[in-house]
Parts: C-alpha cells; structure tokens; sequence
C-alpha cells in the first residue's frame, strides 16, 4: 500500500536577480502560478509553508521569466501563467490524465503552445508589446512522479541531502549547446559571457511553435 504524500510549497521571486523593496512597483517580469490540488472543482489556494496531503491530480508549479531587453516581458509572462491557470482551473484535471506521464506530457506541451500563440497574437495587435518573449517551465508532481516540460532558460532543480542538487532540465540556450557538444563543461555555463543568449522562447516569431 502506497503511503500517503506531503508535501510543502514556498514561493518566492527576487525580480530576475535584482531583489528590491520597490521591485512589485518597478516592473518585475517573473510570474509564477501554483495549484496545489488539481483534483478540485472549486479553488483551492492552501496554505503557503504548510505541510498538505496530495490529491490524485497532485499540484501543479509554473515559473515565466520575461525575457530581459524585450518590450513588455512582463506582460508575456503574465500571458504564460494566465494561459496555465486557465488549462489546469479546477474541473479541468480529471485522475485519468493525471495519472499517465505522457498524458501530462502531452497536456503540458499542448499549454506551452498554447501560451506561445497568445504571446505572439497580442504582441502582434499591441504595438507596445512587439518583440516581447517569456520562457516558461512547469513541473507536474502525481504521486511520486515528476513530469516537467519547459521553453527557455528557466531551470528545474531536485534537492535532497545526501546527493546535494541536481539539474532536471536542460536550458534552450547557447551555452547549453556548448555543454551538449562537450565544448565547455555544464559547471561553465552559469558565468559564460554568452550565458544571455536563449534560442527559444515564448514569443520568437522566428520559430513556428515553442513546443
């Protein structure tokens, strides 16, 4: 018999690096999305660093990070999460899709899409917001299963004590690339100087589909 899971969610964002007092005021780009029980078919926010029971849907986590130097990449993350809230609102969820990893997979993917073509609609009609992107990341957690699917360089990490922290993602990046090919080691790609270049993101109309 499978015991039981708790688990505890902290949230917190510090404005790309840059953690101000003022940054909620001064334009803050990230925006995160959780849902603690996806089996609901009412809201359930629960409570913040407090341990909870997970539900046969599990929970959901999202981070969107504007992408820096582009117009409004703050509202293309804000276009990212509000695209997640909408395909996992409660009653969206049901056990059946929950509990296959490439049901999820698939739902996950078809999300991130989704969010790509509302980013490029709206920056397409908003002049203000042309050229705008987000990256995205999303981990499902269904019992003790983790499904992840991502756009950018936003990054998942797993913790425990004994084996310190592990990467579970590999960025759209340069420098990832570089590490792909064995040109530079992973440890050397959080300080390489071309460590800003992302080759795919929410909103690069470059690409057809972020998916």
């Amino acid at each position: 018999m499978k015991s039981n899971i708790i688990f505890r969610m902290v949230a917190y964002t510090d404005a790309a690096g840059k953690f101000s007092i003022d940054a909620p005021r001064n334009g803050n780009e990230d925006n995160f999305f959780f849902a603690y029980d996806l089996s609901k078919d009412a809201p359930f926010k629960g409570e913040p660093d407090v341990d909870t029971p997970m539900s046969e849907c599990g929970l959901l986590m999202v981070v969107a990070d504007g992408m820096g130097g582009m117009n409004a990449g703050e509202v293309a993350s804000q276009i990212a999460v509000d695209t997640v809230a909408e395909f996992f609102a409660p009653g969206k969820i049901n056990p059946e899709l929950a509990k296959d990893h490439q049901k999820r997979k698939n739902y996950m993917e078809h999300v991130i899409s989704e969010a790509d073509v509302r980013i490029k609609k709206d920056s397409k009609h908003d002049i203000e917001h042309k050229g705008m992107g987000s990256t995205i990341i999303m981990a499902w957690i269904v019992g003790d299963e983790l499904t992840l699917s991502w756009c950018g360089d936003s990054r998942a990490y797993r913790y425990n004590p004994e084996g310190g922290i592990e990467p579970l993602s590999k960025d759209h990046s340069y420098v990832q690339e570089l590490a792909n090919k064995g040109v530079i080691k992973y440890e050397d790609t959080f300080d390489h100087p071309q460590g800003n270049i992302v080759t795919r993101s929410l909103g690069d109309v470059s690409q057809k589909s972020c998916s």
